[in-house]
């Protein structure tokens, strides 16, 4: 009887230890989310020609695994991005790039 106790008494200590981890464990991932969020790296691209082309898709497809967001796109001749950039991400005066 005495061992059964002790065993219960065990598992008891190891479930409550377990849920004080995965409880600590999920708000910590919940915290890390959200500064990850809130700190997210904007990025604004001037030029699209081959180079600023592959960033800006890069930044779209990938840019959530490194926290990084497309701010905006410029260049110089505005019909050049118009297929594959959003408009809202197009802007149209460089001199407003600080408004994004």
């Amino acid at each position: 009887m005495y061992e059964i106790t002790k065993m219960t008494n065990h598992r008891q200590d190891l479930q409550s230890h377990l849920r004080k981890h995965f409880t600590l464990h999920n708000s910590h991932e919940k915290a890390h989310a959200a500064m990850s969020e809130a700190r997210k790296c904007r990025i604004g691209i001037v030029g699209y020609g081959h180079v600023g082309a592959y960033l800006v898709n890069q930044i779209q497809s990938e840019g959530d695994k490194y926290n990084m967001e497309l701010a905006f796109v410029w260049n110089r001749t505005m019909t050049t991005m118009e297929v594959n950039v959003a408009p809202p991400l197009q802007l149209k005066n460089l001199e407003e790039f600080e408004e994004r």
